[in-house]
């Protein structure tokens, strides 16, 4: 079996532009790849008919597939990125590739309709909020992608620290890189935030109100931080 997609009968294919995306995102899917001849004739194919509710359910597929490199492959080469998100993928594509390919075994299960747009994007140095909303995503990806912190080699206990102030690390998208949920259960902040022991009742009785609870609160914390990080 040579695990190759291709088009029988072109005239057909190109009534529904939506194959296009469906050819990328089975590759992703079963590991297949699409024929060489098959992918001129789906560059040229024109995606401006679809809605972005169909242009999402074909990503969505991607998002959850074995295959990532795949469809980063084929997004690459049939121009999805410029088609539907504005942007290229032309000097990256190799380390983006070799970042879905070497940590994908450290995905969390509750998180991996997310890791691929939020390496994917980091890399491209693009907003991932700003993609989900070109699609009209469901409210699900806004809110988890509202902070969602992308770091550049090494991570410090420090920078995990900083992170966990806002949500706990089981819930940050950077935490496939290797060594970060070891390092987050050693400091007690995989499953919960850094409180640093220091309570909002604590802020409320020293005579702050309203907003600056909040900012004094973190300002505390983040004093912690640096004491733990001495």
């Amino acid at each position: 079996m040579h695990k190759t997609l291709a088009i029988m009968d072109e005239r057909s294919f190109r009534e529904d532009s939506l194959r296009v995306l469906r050819a990328m995102q089975f590759s992703a899917r079963l590991g297949f790849k699409i024929a060489p001849q098959s992918v001129d004739v789906m560059q040229s194919i024109d995606l401006s008919d679809l809605s972005r509710p169909r242009i999402l359910w074909e990503f969505e597929k991607l998002f959850r597939a074995s295959f990532l490199h795949y469809g980063l492959f084929y997004m690459y080469e049939l121009h999805l990125f410029e088609k539907c998100f504005t942007c290229n993928v032309e000097n990256h594509f190799f380390e983006i590739a070799r970042e879905l390919l070497r940590y994908k075994q450290n995905f969390e299960e509750a998180l991996r309709p997310y890791y691929f747009v939020y390496i994917v994007a980091n890399r491209l140095k693009q907003n991932p909020l700003q993609w989900f909303r070109m699609l009209d995503a469901p409210n699900h990806y806004l809110q988890t992608f509202k902070y969602q912190p992308f770091f550049e080699g090494e991570i410090s206990d420090e920078m995990l620290l900083h992170v966990s102030l806002e949500l706990p690390l089981k819930l940050w998208l950077g935490n496939y890189r290797n060594g970060v949920k070891e390092k987050a259960c050693k400091l007690g902040i995989w499953n919960e935030i850094f409180t640093g022991d220091v309570s909002v009742q604590e802020v409320i009785r020293d005579g702050f109100e309203k907003e600056a609870i909040r900012h004094e609160l973190k300002r505390r914390r983040i004093e912690k931080i640096k004491q733990v990080c001495k």
